[in-house]
């Protein structure tokens, strides 16, 4: 197996085991009947859930790398600063929000991509698409 399909493999079986986790909790507590229509019920939720979940795990991970929480963290860490005495020894001139981002985005070169996110929340969704025009044609 190459390197470059592990996370989507990965976020694939973690994907299967949270719907399979959400379908077997729709379906005990009563949110879904145990016949063949209802399990493609509990299946086509959890997998929308999956997907949901998915894709928003992408969405933020892409929104951080773009900078948008950047001023937050500045915003801590300036705080943990203040707080810290011997941070305050350290760092003798503080760091101003520009060397800050600049810092952030030097950093986030290096990391790896958040594609397989879209991917295989969009697979899940899709897949839950399918499961629902089943279920609603039986």
């Amino acid at each position: 197996m190459k390197k470059e399909f592990t996370p989507y493999l990965l976020t694939l079986i973690v994907g299967v085991l949270f719907s399979a986790v959400v379908g077997v909790i729709i379906i005990f507590t009563g949110g879904g009947e145990v016949n063949f229509k209802g399990v493609l019920s509990s299946a086509a939720d959890s997998t929308f859930v999956s997907g949901v979940l998915l894709l928003g795990i992408g969405g933020i991970s892409f929104a951080s790398r773009q900078g948008v929480f950047d001023a937050i963290g500045f915003s801590f860490e300036s705080i943990f600063v203040v707080r810290n005495l011997s941070a305050k020894r350290r760092f003798k001139e503080r760091e101003n929000f520009s060397d800050y981002k600049e810092r952030k985005t030097q950093s986030r070169k290096n990391k790896k991509g958040i594609a397989h996110y879209f991917v295989v929340g969009g697979i899940f969704l899709l897949l839950s698409i399918v499961l629902l025009i089943v279920y609603a044609t039986i």
